[in-house]
């Protein structure tokens, strides 16, 4: 076993025995990194001196279309609709 010297903040471990934990929880390692990436994109979008655009690169996706299409699935509604809505809210 190769130790990745990150892979698992101070706990040394395998990518193979990371993704081991992931699927021993029923997850997917790529699910977790997408859900909190898209998390950070919704706490972003409380900001409205960024555009969506920015938004999206900050969180890793390259194509504001594939973010777009990540964020409606995870959260029902699209980055503009979810950033109207709060500003309806008050910011809630």
């Amino acid at each position: 076993m190769n130790p990745s010297p990150d892979c698992g903040g101070r706990r040394r471990c395998s990518r193979a025995s990371l993704y081991r934990l992931f699927e021993q929880r029923g997850l997917s390692v790529g699910e977790h990194i997408r859900a909190v990436r898209l998390n950070h994109g919704r706490a972003l979008l409380r900001d409205p001196r960024l555009g969506i655009g920015d938004i999206a690169l900050r969180c890793g996706y390259d194509d504001l279309s594939a973010f777009g299409k990540a964020f409606r699935r995870r959260f029902g509604m699209t980055p503009r609709d979810w950033r109207m809505m709060i500003d309806t809210a008050g910011g809630a």
